[in-house]
C-alpha cells in the first residue's frame, strides 16, 4: 500500500452497509438524514451477474452536498496525471461519525482499488440503479464490526474527502491499521 494512493471518504454509519433492511444510515448528511438513504448503502453487499456472486465491491461515497454530490474527484492528488477517469492500487479508508455523534472512525476499507473520478452508474442486485466511485476485490476489502471500530480520524474537517494531509507517519499508522485486517497474502506497507 503506497501512502501516496491514500484516501479517507466520509460515509453514513451503518452496521452491514448491505442496503437498508434492518440497517439505518446515520450521520449520513442531510440527504441521507432525511431520505434514509444514500448509495453507500451498498459499499459492502456483493454483487451478482447473471446469478453468480462477483468477488467485488462496488463503493460509493459523495464529494458534496446533495446539491453537488457527483462532482468529479481529482485524481491528481494521489498521484494520477490531471485530467485521469481512474486510478489503481488505491487505498479508500471509510470514515463515519458514530450514531452518538462523539468522534469519526474507520468504519471499512478497500485496498487495492480502482478509484473513479466520477460516479459510475450500474445495476444493482435487484435489477435498480446503484451509484459507485471504488470497485474492489471482496479479499482486499474489510468492514470493520462496530465494536471493532476503534481508530478514530481527527483532521477531516467539512470535506466528505481528505488525502491525510501531509504527515506521513499518520498515513503509515493507518496503512499499517488496515493491514492488520487483511489477510497476510494481502499485505504489503
Amino acid at each position: 500500500m503506497d501512502i501516496r494512493r491514500l484516501v479517507f471518504a466520509r460515509v453514513a454509519w451503518m452496521e452491514r452497509y448491505k442496503g437498508t433492511n434492518g440497517d439505518k444510515p446515520q450521520n449520513g448528511g442531510s440527504y441521507v438524514d432525511e431520505e434514509q438513504h444514500g448509495h453507500e448503502v451498498y459499499n459492502f453487499m456483493p454483487k451478482t451477474l447473471k446469478g453468480e456472486i462477483v468477488a467485488r465491491y462496488y463503493g460509493c461515497f459523495y464529494i458534496g452536498s446533495s446539491n453537488d454530490y457527483a462532482r468529479n474527484l481529482d485524481l491528481s492528488n494521489i498521484g494520477a496525471p490531471a485530467g485521469s477517469r481512474v486510478v489503481a492500487d488505491v487505498t479508500v479508508v471509510l470514515v463515519a461519525t458514530k450514531p452518538d455523534g462523539s468522534g469519526q472512525y474507520i468504519v471499512g476499507f478497500y485496498t487495492k482499488a480502482d478509484l473513479y473520478s466520477s460516479i459510475i452508474t450500474g445495476e444493482d442486485v435487484e435489477g435498480g440503479e446503484v451509484n459507485y466511485r471504488i470497485v474492489a476485490d471482496i479479499t482486499n476489502s474489510k468492514l470493520l464490526q462496530s465494536n471493532a471500530r476503534k481508530f478514530e480520524i481527527v483532521g477531516l474537517g467539512q470535506s466528505n474527502v481528505w488525502y491525510g494531509g501531509v504527515d506521513k507517519d499518520f498515513k503509515r499508522e493507518v496503512l499499517n491499521y488496515v493491514s492488520q485486517w487483511l489477510p497476510k497474502s494481502a499485505t504489503k506497507v
